[in-house]
């Protein structure tokens, strides 16, 4: 990035223009870091989410076999009641 802001082989002969150049790499060199954290960030949220739905869909399969449970049990109760 230097090279490009000094404009290729051209020297900087101002100080004050080579620490700009130095605060413009920091800041760059910051935002390289941020980005990187945020996306790792991202991607770990997105874990979290895929496991909270599947812990979701678990529940849900562990509720309907409850329900299915219960309506056979509620059946056999009906049925044996109907027969005595």
């Amino acid at each position: 990035m230097r090279d490009i802001l000094q404009g290729g082989n051209m020297k900087i002969k101002d100080d004050n223009t080579q620490d700009q150049l130095e605060i413009l790499q920091r800041d760059y060199d910051g935002l390289l870091d941020r980005h990187a954290r945020l996306r790792q960030h991202m991607i770990d949220t997105v874990k979290d989410v895929e496991e909270i739905e599947r812990l979701a869909s678990i529940r849900v399969q562990i509720f309907g076999l409850a329900m299915f449970a219960i309506g056979i049990g509620l059946s056999a109760f009906v049925y044996a009641v109907f027969l005595a």
